[in-house]
């Protein structure tokens, strides 16, 4: 039987499970987080907690709503939202045009820094002659890790598209991706600053393991929203725009879009 078969099997029996069978009141509106510190990720009690969780919970109770929290795989997120009939939510996505075509999405609650690479600390001589993104890319020597789920931002993932560099492709966690730069499958990984930290000691390494190297061409400040499915109205989502314009929470130079 084909692999991917089996997956998407599995993946929609749990959208099933996931939303039948539930009373009413509790499946007003679900939201989904992926497992990924500092933004979003289940503590030692067993809690959703994470920055970017808990900024959700104070804009769900802005817009007056309830909601209930459950941790899903990257891929289950993305099932649920472009197959699901129930209000669905999930925290902290890029919005691309290939997720616009099957979600709706909030307005943006959060500016990351600007996305820097990260390598072993041993291989950081391989990098000093490289100065932006587009160099490393086009250096076929080099592995990239990345998440096919995620997105980048615009500028990365066209110039992932255009380049096409040697990749070394994972469906998991961003701790996967970095114990694969940790052993070498993959030379280097992108992330933002905020995160990496985190990252290193939930994964159990020890910060002095990695490096990161700003490059030129990485300027932009990526935008992160609410992903819904089209099981959330216009007039929920207008709620929860609401209350995100309310809290004024970009910095004022941004504005919002």
């Amino acid at each position: 039987m084909d692999n991917h078969f089996v997956i998407a099997t599995v993946i929609f029996s749990f959208v099933l499970t996931l939303f039948t069978g539930v009373p009413a009141a509790a499946q007003d509106l679900t939201i989904s987080y992926p497992e990924r510190p500092p933004y979003y990720f289940t503590n030692t009690s067993g809690q959703a907690d994470g920055t970017l969780l808990r900024l959700t919970r104070r804009i769900m109770e802005e817009a007056g709503l309830e909601a209930r929290y459950i941790s899903l795989s990257v891929a289950q997120i993305l099932y649920v939202v472009e197959h699901s009939s129930k209000a669905h939510c999930s925290i902290g996505w890029f919005r691309t045009s290939e997720r616009a075509s099957f979600a709706r999405f909030s307005l943006p609650v959060h500016l990351t820094e600007r996305m820097t690479l990260l390598a072993r600390r041993d291989h950081r001589d391989i990098f000093s002659q490289h100065r932006s993104l587009e160099q490393v890319f086009r250096d076929k020597n080099l592995v990239f890790g990345r998440n096919m789920n995620y997105s980048y931002g615009e500028y990365v993932d066209e110039l992932f598209r255009e380049l096409a560099p040697t990749t070394f492709t994972s469906a998991g966690t961003q701790s996967l991706l970095l114990k694969a730069v940790s052993l070498g499958q993959a030379d280097y990984m992108l992330i933002a600053p905020e995160e990496a930290v985190s990252l290193v000691r939930a994964s159990g390494f020890s910060e002095d393991q990695f490096v990161r190297y700003p490059l030129s061409d990485l300027t932009a400040r990526n935008q992160r929203r609410l992903m819904c499915s089209r099981g959330v109205s216009e007039a929920l989502l207008e709620r929860i725009d609401g209350a995100i314009e309310g809290m004024d929470l970009l910095e004022p130079s941004t504005g919002k879009n």
